[in-house]
């Protein structure tokens, strides 16, 4: 709460069997880590246990949010793993590990391959997450996509209302500040009939069927999405024919 000190510390790290118990996910082999450790005043156990859960907290304001699930998912989909050390009272340690690879890699620009994903629509982004938000806009417009975004429901049928051309899609949040996607996405549908819509959620499946919040065909996006999820569902979508009022 007073400050405190950051130590950053990377390695080569030879992952036996005994690790690959303690690491679920891991294979033998070698691996590169990062480990960040501070020394404040630790993780209380309870959230300890689902620090990686979309929206649960560490803290007292409430405020992970996406963080360390979208860290968590970027680095399970390299093949890596993710782990946490915070004994009462002695800080919090965060290890990363990744696959090591032998040579540089080259990677290739999404932008500039010849890709059955690339297109040329409008589309109106509305998420109150900023990494979220600024992740899929970037991702989107590598891919041939112009993209409007915003923060909340009022600032997007402004923005709509503005624009003169058409929105193609419309890729909202479900959960809103003031609102929700599903409330949008209605309104915005008003003046704009053939507007297509997908939904991001922070939440499962299951929770999502389970409580009747969208009719069946539906298509979302469970964050955190990685890129070809994003740019498969939105092209899948554009593709798809209009639906029958």
């Amino acid at each position: 709460p007073a400050g405190g000190r950051l130590a950053f510390t990377t390695a080569t790290v030879r992952v036996d069997e005994a690790m690959v118990r303690r690491l679920p996910g891991l294979r033998p082999g070698r691996y590169v880590s990062l480990a960040v450790r501070d020394d404040g005043t630790g993780i209380d156990r309870s959230a300890l246990d689902r620090i990686f859960e979309p929206f649960a907290s560490g803290t007292a304001q409430g405020d992970q949010g996406l963080g360390l699930a979208s860290l968590y998912g970027v680095v399970k989909q390299s093949g890596g793993h993710v782990d946490v050390a915070s004994p009462p009272g002695q800080g919090t340690t965060f290890t990363i590990y990744l696959p090591a690879v032998d040579r540089p890699v080259r990677e290739a620009d999404p932008a500039a391959a010849s890709d059955e994903n690339q297109g040329h629509q409008t589309i109106l982004l509305v998420e109150d997450e900023d990494q979220v938000r600024k992740l899929a806009r970037r991702i989107l417009e590598r891919y041939g996509y112009t993209v409007v975004t915003a923060s909340d429901g009022a600032a997007a049928i402004a923005l709509a209302n503005r624009h003169a051309g058409t929105i193609h899609l419309l890729l909202v949040d479900m959960m809103l500040p003031g609102s929700s996607g599903r409330e949008l996405a209605a309104e915005l549908a008003i003046h704009r009939p053939a507007i297509k819509v997908i939904y991001l959620s922070g939440t499962t499946d299951d929770a999502i069927d389970r409580h009747r919040v969208l009719a069946p065909g539906t298509e979302f996006l469970r964050k955190p999405f990685t890129l070809d999820q994003l740019v498969g569902t939105v092209r899948k979508v554009l593709d798809a024919p209009p639906a029958r009022s």
